[in-house]
């Protein structure tokens, strides 16, 4: 019986924690995604003083040679559940980035920061 009520207890408390958790992992993901974004907004900038025009047309198939133009490592190489690509512009010169979930409960949602850094897309921190 003392068993049968340590299980019930750990099972109640189990399912009020694993919400939580989950939400503490998406909220990694989506930390991870805003500071990657950052350093591709900086990069850009970099690459837009030294070329007169930002660096577009990266995601998940370019190489980390075309990532590297702009001072940034190529994106999500560790697994996380994110896809990141870069589209820009001209002239002016523009562009913007985006951080894409894949899976989970905010799959499709975006996060978006552009030549402003402007913020924008579907994504909100969990």
């Amino acid at each position: 019986m003392e068993v049968l009520t340590t299980v019930v207890i750990l099972s109640v408390l189990m399912m009020m924690g694993l919400p939580q958790y989950r939400k503490v992992i998406e909220r990694g993901y989506w930390d991870s995604a805003r500071d990657v974004l950052l350093a591709i907004y900086a990069g850009e900038q970099t690459y837009v003083t030294v070329n007169g025009t930002y660096k577009g047309g990266l995601g998940t198939a370019s190489s980390m040679t075309d990532w590297r133009a702009i001072y940034v490592d190529k994106p999500a190489a560790a697994g996380e559940p994110v896809e990141y690509s870069v589209t820009a512009a001209g002239p002016p010169p523009t562009f913007t980035a985006t951080a894409k979930r894949i899976g989970g409960s905010f799959d499709s949602k975006t996060i978006t920061i552009d030549q402003d850094k402007a913020w924008g897309g579907t994504w909100a921190r969990p």
